[in-house]
């Protein structure tokens, strides 16, 4: 049954009310991010900025296999069950995830301490930097349970509580480690782990509160049980199509450092930094359209689910488009005036990529609607199909072109698995309504 037109007025009203958080929250996050990456670059010069980052993708790609991903099957269930009515099985899915992440920290912990000398020999070039890549493990792993909080608060659809968190956590995340860039490297990799155990610390016990006030009654272990099996399907699919997702974050800068050096990897994380600057567009409509398009599909209100990301689309490209445009043409200007000349080969890097993140951003809709469909593994073979594309590429381009390969092979891995992904729901939306 569709909704009333009162009650759509009032979904309307909440998406926007909602949206203006946290494009507040990420506004701040991402231009924080992209402040870091500036100083850093600009005062520790291209060959340690690129150590840096080695150290902190060696780490993310080892995690990346050591962690479910249960964020968007936490947000699923949560906002579902809410929707319902069904309180006690929230609590149910908190536990679950808490405690399956908390046991994977652990095992992360162990494996990262054991690879950490081949890593930083092999990828990082600097067999001194093993405690970089162990300092940064200790916030990885913290950050498995900052992320499920972050996860049931989305769920509960609390975003003014969400965007509260995220300001003072990305205003940490930016100056701990340009405050000791004096110290050394050690002394910097600090400053990116401890603000995320802070941000872990602080969204845990605000998921704690929200528990055991508006979700007094407890879990019983049967229903834990129940929903550990049911919610199995969704975390495989979602976990495994994260993992490809993350894969393909990390694989072209492994193979880059790996082939080139930390030099070209600085060039190549410039140009990523620079356009996910266009984020803040896309990131705070999604985390504010999942559950509510997840709710409208439950109550079968098939029109008002099209017509919100038809219109979601249509706001970003008319955003983005002209934004990707002008990036591309003031570019070298804005490389001169923040990290100087050392950087100005990221001028190409930053003309190829930045068409890549325009589709991703449009586009950033179809993973939650084919989990919202219980379609996770379309987006698993999506993400499949741009890590091959990605992986293979790099291995053909990356030795002869270096950073310039690696932009042209992130362009293409993404146009062709987008595509791939939007002809699936294009065809089973016709199929639907037929």
């Amino acid at each position: 049954m569709g909704l009333t037109t009162g009650e759509k007025h009032l979904l309307k009203k909440r998406l926007i009310n909602d949206s203006l958080f946290m494009y507040i929250s990420n506004v701040i996050s991402l231009g924080s991010k992209f402040i870091l990456t500036v100083l850093l670059a600009r005062y520790i010069g291209p060959e340690e900025f690129g150590v840096l980052q080695l150290a902190i993708t060696a780490v993310s790609f080892i995690s990346l296999f050591l962690d479910l991903k249960t964020d968007d099957a936490v947000i699923k269930f949560v906002s579902e069950y809410i929707t319902s009515g069904d309180r006690p099985r929230v609590k149910a899915i908190a536990v679950i995830s808490y405690v399956s992440n908390a046991v994977l920290g652990v095992v992360c912990m162990v494996v990262i301490y054991f690879l950490a000398p081949v890593a930083a020999e092999r990828v990082l070039h600097r067999g001194d930097s093993t405690d970089l890549i162990l300092i940064y493990t200790f916030g990885t792993v913290v950050s498995y349970i900052g992320r499920t909080s972050a996860a049931i608060i989305q769920g509960t659809k609390r975003f003014k509580l969400i965007t509260a968190l995220s300001i003072p956590s990305s205003v940490l995340k930016c100056a701990m480690p340009c405050v000791l860039i004096p110290f050394g490297m050690k002394a910097i990799m600090w400053g990116y782990a401890i603000p995320m155990a802070v941000y872990a610390a602080a969204s845990t016990a605000i998921v704690f509160w929200i528990l055991r006030g508006t979700f007094a009654k407890r879990a019983g272990w049967n229903l834990i049980k129940e929903e550990t099996r049911k919610g199995a399907y969704y975390v495989f699919h979602s976990s495994l199509s994260s993992t490809f997702k993350s894969f393909i974050v990390y694989i072209d800068v492994l193979i880059l450092g790996f082939f080139r050096g930390p030099e070209e990897v600085a060039y190549y994380k410039f140009a990523l930094a620079f356009t996910s600057v266009f984020g803040f567009i896309s990131s705070p409509i999604n985390a504010v359209i999942y559950p509510n398009l997840n709710s409208l599909w439950l109550k079968n209100d098939i029109d008002m689910f099209r017509k919100i990301i038809v219109k979601v689309m249509r706001y970003k490209m008319l955003i983005i488009v002209p934004a990707a445009i002008a990036a591309s043409v003031l570019s070298p200007v804005i490389i001169r005036l923040t990290v100087k000349e050392e950087f100005m080969p990221s001028a190409f890097a930053i003309l190829v990529v930045i068409w890549a993140v325009l589709l991703t951003n449009v586009f950033s809709w179809i993973k939650p609607v084919l989990i919202i469909w219980q379609k996770p593994h379309i987006s698993t073979v999506g993400n499949f199909v741009i890590m091959a594309a990605m992986s293979a590429l790099s291995f053909i381009l990356v030795p002869a072109y270096g950073f310039k390969g690696s932009a042209v092979t992130y362009l293409l891995s993404y146009s062709f698995g987008i595509g791939l992904m939007l002809f699936y729901v294009y065809r089973y939306y016709r199929r639907f309504y037929s």
